[in-house]
């Protein structure tokens, strides 16, 4: 049997994430506890409750970990390809799905309704920081107007994210072709939706 971790380094809310975020990329949120995680993080079983007051707010501060380590990668990603509004898609896009595949677990976690609450105040910021670099990516297209009206920032924003979290999905459950950390077939899919939404 492996040694747990135990954390003693005094920063006890920190230790309590950190020690989530293990058994949650080992087991996944179903089964996760508070007892579980005090147990990895070598505390009290009753230090989870006490710094967050239960498990909804510890996996909802996980997960707003998440959105804020997803929106610094897809950041790096966007900045890495200079002022080109193709290329800022696609480098966002890879950063997403390839987060989504690396991080299984937590992403599942990022986005269930069920086991985290939208009223955190960390899940909102951390959705906010994700939502601020889709819409660094996507403001190029909406000031293009289509056939079926006005590409407004919002309307644009919310296209890409969908798209984004549709090939992920796909993408963990194994549906689309192999080819690295992200398959040719989503990369080429990027592509041809980056190039509608910049020029028609």
């Amino acid at each position: 049997m492996a040694e747990e971790k135990s954390y003693h380094h005094g920063n006890l809310r920190e230790a309590l994430l950190m020690a989530g975020l293990e058994l949650l990329q080992e087991q996944g949120a179903s089964g996760f506890s508070l007892r579980a995680c005090a147990a990895r993080a070598g505390v009290s079983h009753a230090a989870p409750a006490h710094h967050f007051g239960d498990m909804k707010t510890l996996l909802s501060t996980i997960a707003a970990g998440g959105y804020l380590t997803l929106a610094q990668t897809m950041n790096t990603a966007r900045k890495s390809v200079g002022t080109d509004a193709a290329r800022a898609i696609e480098a966002i896009a890879a950063a997403y799905i390839g987060f989504a595949m690396g991080n299984s677990a937590l992403f599942s976690l990022m986005m269930d309704g069920e086991r985290t609450d939208g009223a955190n105040a960390d899940l909102q910021g951390g959705v906010a920081a994700l939502k601020a670099e889709i819409a660094a990516v996507a403001s190029p297209a909406s000031r293009r107007t289509g056939p079926a009206g006005p590409h407004t920032p919002a309307l644009m924003e919310t296209f890409l994210w969908s798209m984004l979290q549709g090939l992920s999905q796909l993408a963990i459950a194994g549906r689309l072709e192999e080819g690295g950390a992200v398959s040719r077939q989503a990369s080429d899919l990027v592509r041809t939706v980056s190039t509608l939404m910049l020029e028609g």
